[in-house]
């Protein structure tokens, strides 16, 4: 649990900085295209990552936590969209919300690995949470310093 709020916390500080950093980059009309697609794959591995962790710390309904997660993704996603151009904005949310559900989904798989079929695990849930929020933790480093460089 401690785990889950120290990557939930980390992930949206990448998040933020990666915001900051596609907002305040000014954008050339040829280089449009480019930009909106960092923007977006910024604003989806954001999403997916947070709504894993916030499925790992609140596990209780997955009805409940899967439209929450749903509804702060599209929030995060179209907010990246909209740093390019504001009618993309639509296309984050609609992009958001299923970022959204497929973090809330690997969350519950991770939880639950016999439900795809997968063989169980007979580990401590908890090193599976770390194991996953360890990777995509390094997976959202790997997005952060391609902003930078697309920045620079």
């Amino acid at each position: 649990m401690i785990y889950s709020i120290f990557f939930l916390v980390l992930s949206s500080l990448l998040g933020v900085y990666m915001y900051v950093r596609i907002a305040l980059e000014p954008v050339n009309s040829h280089e449009i295209h480019s930009s909106r697609s960092l923007a977006g794959i910024a604003g989806h591995f954001t999403s997916f990552i947070i709504s894993f962790n916030l499925f790992s710390i609140f596990s209780v309904e997955f009805s409940l936590i899967c439209i929450i997660n749903c509804i702060v993704s599209a929030v995060i996603t179209s907010q990246f969209y909209s740093t390019q151009q504001y009618n993309s904005a639509i296309l984050g949310i609609f992009t958001g919300s299923v970022a959204g559900v497929f973090g809330t989904v690997l969350g519950y798989v991770a939880l639950n690995p016999e439900i795809c079929g997968l063989p169980g695990i007979s580990s401590d849930l908890q090193n599976i949470s770390i194991t996953i929020g360890v990777f995509l933790l390094i997976l959202h480093s790997s997005i952060v310093m391609k902003v930078n460089l697309y920045s620079n």
